[in-house]
């Protein structure tokens, strides 16, 4: 099954299921976006971190290539929130922007508390150039941790939101200048 198949599919079992049939129509729901967990990810992190310090990481092999991989990932699925049923993924798989995804796995544990993902296999145990990367972590959770304590400021809260393709699109837009900045350097 392919992913235009998987939309026309599930689309006809959804409207052809009765109400009654609640178990069945949230699994189907939960197959939007199945296989792109990492690409997911990976966009989430960078649109809510802004303020991470992506310029920096740019100038470190490989990031400066992962950054345009994830780029490159987001334009090939687009809005296609089944993408993830292809045999093969081509220029969107994760294994172009592993490095990236980690540091996405991180934030994700360590700013947001989603201690669940530690146990995703999908994402690298380790990264290139990991001690200065880890660093840049630590320098980033330690400054959101003295940023302050007003609730509204406050960008440690947790947060679970499920972002849609199209979610990830228009933040994408709003930060592609941070792609853009590193390469222009």
């Amino acid at each position: 099954m392919d992913d235009l198949v998987a939309d026309t599919l599930f689309a006809h079992w959804k409207n052809e299921l009765p109400a009654n049939t609640l178990c069945l129509r949230i699994t189907l729901e939960q197959t939007l976006n199945a296989g792109l967990t990492t690409l997911t990810v990976t966009v989430r992190r960078l649109a809510d971190h802004p303020s991470f310090p992506w310029d920096q990481l740019a100038q470190l092999s490989p990031y400066s290539s992962e950054l345009a991989a994830l780029k490159n990932a987001m334009d090939v699925v687009g809005d296609n929130r089944y993408y993830g049923f292809r045999k093969d993924l081509g220029n969107a798989k994760s294994t172009l922007y592993k490095n990236l995804a980690y540091i996405a796995k991180e934030l994700l544990i360590k700013v947001n508390g989603e201690i669940a993902l530690g146990r995703y296999a999908g994402f690298p145990r380790r990264p290139a150039q990991a001690p200065i990367v880890n660093s840049m972590i630590e320098a980033y959770i330690n400054q959101l941790h003295n940023y302050g304590q007003d609730p509204e400021k406050n960008l440690l809260r947790p947060r679970c939101e499920l972002a849609s393709y199209v979610a990830i699109r228009e933040r994408r837009d709003r930060y592609i200048t941070i792609y853009q900045h590193t390469n222009a350097q």
